[in-house]
């Protein structure tokens, strides 16, 4: 989630890098890689792929033929999904111009990033209430969502006067894998970039209405949250083979980044929960994965990850949030957001450390 000033530079960056440090009782894989090529579904095939050579393995699931297939096949549906006699619009050519691209600075040092580990049990509690409230699917990475979006929505409220919106406006965005809902499904192994970004607005009074006095505070804030996790719901059950289509067409056409879906809001939430990388078995000598950590470079502030379930019997949700100083205190003051925390821990890796 890498911000905008910086996906638009026009300084070619790597797609990947790697750098492996052996230690006496295993290693650590550091990996990079550039969002603007690969997503997080197309990392999890990456690392399957590598862990397939690490036991041998004559086939891997990622493959040449693949991503040439898939690219070809969705540029040509994009050409024909064009109108007939609509006018070609062509980006004015970027000069090249000698400023920063941004990466001379690693991390915005009045940004705090955190990690919580969230009750899966009352995420599930949650869930049960909502569905007790009416009809109507919701998951709990709905449910999720639609708290992260209530919680750090009122705990920054100095910052949603700032957009050129109503200070009560507070916009969500939602990144979307959408492989399996293309006709024909695309790979899942394809490791090219295959998500959409759905992007929702809610008042502070709607995401923090109040329920009855005479409910428990469970249930209350079930209540609350219902009608923001259904809406959620809504939306991502209206994503089809034509919406994504019309979604991706608009990349064709677009004259600037202010035409796109590309836009900073004030939560992001991304999930890579399905990345099987706890799962992934490197061979006898390695084994499997001890640890992932996937470090928040250059997040923009409000941006929410849900990181990789761990292990089977571990239900926690665990979500990496990055947010300035004072927003991130009163997100952590947040009663409803103390209920479902088990626990939290600071990511500490962007700041100096000083030897006395």
């Amino acid at each position: 989630m890498a911000p905008v000033h910086i996906a638009a530079s026009p300084t070619d960056h790597p797609v990947m890098r790697s750098q492996i440090n052996v230690l006496d009782d295993g290693i650590i894989v550091a990996l990079f890689f550039n969002h603007m090529v690969i997503d997080g579904t197309g990392i999890g095939a990456l690392l399957e792929s590598l862990a397939a050579c690490c036991n041998g393995a004559t086939f891997i699931p990622c493959n040449i033929e693949c991503e040439q297939n898939t690219r070809e096949n969705l540029l040509v549906t994009l050409e024909r999904n064009k109108m007939p006699g609509h006018p070609e619009i062509r980006s004015p050519p970027i000069l090249e111009v000698p400023t920063g691209t941004g990466h001379e600075e690693v991390h915005d040092s009045l940004l705090l990033d955190y990690k919580f580990f969230i009750s899966g049990t009352k995420i599930k509690l949650l869930r049960e209430h909502i569905q007790n409230l009416g009809s109507g699917f919701v998951s709990e990475d709905d449910i999720l969502t639609a708290i992260l979006w209530t919680c750090l929505g009122r705990s920054r409220p100095h910052r949603l006067s700032q957009r050129g919106l109503p200070a009560s406006v507070c916009k969500l965005q939602r990144v979307v894998n959408v492989r399996h809902k293309l006709r024909p499904h695309v790979s899942p192994y394809y490791v090219g970039n295959c998500f959409i970004m759905l992007n929702e607005a809610l008042t502070t009074v709607e995401l923090g209405q109040e329920a009855s006095d005479s409910e428990t505070g469970e249930q209350a804030f079930a209540r609350q949250i219902a009608p923001v996790a259904r809406l959620l719901r809504s939306r991502l059950d209206k994503v089809d083979d034509l919406f994504i289509r019309d979604y991706f067409s608009h990349y064709e056409t677009a004259s600037d980044w202010a035409n796109t879906s590309v836009h900073e809001p004030d939560v992001a939430v991304t999930s890579i929960r399905r990345l099987n990388i706890y799962g992934e078995y490197f061979g006898p000598i390695l084994g499997k994965v001890e640890d992932f950590e996937m470090l928040p470079y250059m997040n923009p502030e409000g941006v929410c990850t849900i990181m990789p379930h761990r292990r089977a019997g571990d239900d926690a949700w665990e979500v990496g949030v990055t947010l300035g100083r004072e927003d991130m205190e009163r997100l952590r003051k947040n009663v409803k957001w103390r209920w479902l925390v088990d626990r939290e821990s600071p990511l500490q890796v962007f700041e100096g450390h000083h030897v006395v």
